[in-house]
């Protein structure tokens, strides 16, 4: 197992996302202003199994502080994609950069049925606007709350 990691560390493959900073700059190039937006949006990444991204799709769109999210509808087009582990991500029109006791729950629900599937879980991005920089912020829940993905 070691040997793979380090054989994929110094051979990755090409347009795959591995960690945080390279999934953060993928979805940033995508949509660059969604924590601009005043509506909430829920999206899905599907990643093969080579980390490779798929179409990325909304999933829902919600209110100024909400969004309703159907996880029977995610797993569905998730295993319609043939996604071996996938992305999510929600801007906060608000500008918090914190994960709300919500969007805690929903994750590990969201973990939880996928480990179920055979599918695995690999972050939830939040995004949001500072305006004083006139530019997106952008943060991982694997990298500031990896409490909330663990033992699961």
């Amino acid at each position: 197992m070691i040997t793979l990691q380090v054989c994929e560390a110094i051979h990755p493959v090409a347009g795959a996302l591995y960690g945080p900073p390279s999934v953060i700059a993928h979805i940033s190039s995508l949509l660059p202003e969604l924590g601009k937006t005043s509506q909430e949006s829920f999206w899905v990444l599907p990643l093969n199994h080579q980390l490779r991204p798929g179409e990325l799709w909304m999933l829902a769109l919600g209110t100024s502080n909400a969004t309703l999210v159907d996880v029977r509808e995610l797993f569905r087009r998730l295993l319609l994609d043939g996604a071996s582990s996938f992305i999510i991500f929600h801007n906060h029109p608000s500008g918090s950069t914190d994960f709300s006791p919500e969007d805690i729950a929903l994750t590990q629900q969201i973990a939880k049925g996928a480990k179920i599937l055979g599918l695995a879980l690999s972050d939830h991005i939040l995004s949001t606007w500072d305006h004083r920089r006139d530019s997106g912020v952008w943060v991982s829940m694997h990298m500031h709350r990896p409490d909330c993905l663990t033992d699961l």
